[in-house]
């Protein structure tokens, strides 16, 4: 890259893409997800509300990429 980093894709079995995107956050299958746990905290209230709002098992809830 410009700045000197080298970016490496490996793919064994073949079936993934790579695209370059200006905003990668604004288009699917990204723009789907849920906030970052790392970037994006969320506070216990936030968290308690978001599980209150789904009738599912906890394990299917926390495994869920969009919540």
């Amino acid at each position: 890259l410009d700045d000197g980093l080298e970016l490496s894709f490996t793919d064994k079995r073949r079936f993934a893409r790579v695209r370059l995107l200006k905003d990668p956050t604004s288009v699917p299958p990204i723009s789907e997800l849920g906030p970052d746990a790392l970037f994006e905290p969320m506070t216990l209230d936030v968290f308690t509300e978001r599980l209150h709002k789904k009738k599912t098992e906890i394990k299917a809830l926390l495994l869920d990429q969009e919540v």
